[in-house]
């Protein structure tokens, strides 16, 4: 499986390398695929900039230049759930659902449902999602931690204070890990 990688776990940053290997399923004309790499490009401007109304249009356009391409799938999925309006959740687990049949390596797929499912308060099934991911990459310090948050909510402190601890074990000095675990003990 691809990783989930740092850059999706900890920040939700906007998978640049993910959109530049995508595969398209057919042979593209030149000019189909610069304009695709331009939508991209702004996309990701766009999201990092925090203006996801456009960043969803741009990646929307990628989407219909190469509709066989997981990566845009997700990266419009991926703006959706950073944008945070709980009424674009459905529409982010459908493209998350089609970039995963695109590309079933794709990590940031159950990464980002986790995510997902954890603020719908929906933790047990946030949890699964969590737990494919820490079985593909057991370096996801994003996963553990999210774990963590989840078995909290489930009242599953120990399971909580063991994913806390492996989260912290991967970066000590994130602060995000050394309160939830000590508060754990």
């Amino acid at each position: 499986m691809k990783p989930v990688g740092r850059a999706v776990a900890g920040s939700f940053a906007i998978l640049i390398a993910v959109t530049f290997w995508a595969t398209v399923g057919a042979a593209i004309p030149p000019e189909v695929a610069r304009e695709l790499d331009t939508r991209r490009l702004h996309g990701t401007g766009y999201y990092e900039n925090g203006d996801f109304k456009a960043a969803a249009r741009e990646f929307g356009r990628a989407i219909e230049l190469a509709p066989d391409s997981a990566a845009d799938r997700f990266n419009l999925a991926l703006v959706y759930t950073r944008a945070a309006k709980p009424e674009q959740y459905d529409e982010a687990l459908s493209l998350l659902d089609q970039a995963g049949q695109l590309d079933p390596q794709l990590l940031g797929v159950p990464y980002i449902r986790g995510i997902i499912f954890k603020r719908q308060a929906k933790y047990a099934e946030a949890a699964e999602c969590l737990n494919r991911v820490i079985a593909a990459d057991r370096r996801c310090w994003g996963a553990y931690y999210n774990l963590g948050v989840c078995y909290k909510y489930l009242r599953q402190y120990e399971q909580a204070k063991s994913a806390f601890q492996a989260a912290a074990a991967i970066d000590p000095t994130h602060p995000s890990t050394i309160q939830p675990a000590s508060v754990l003990q």
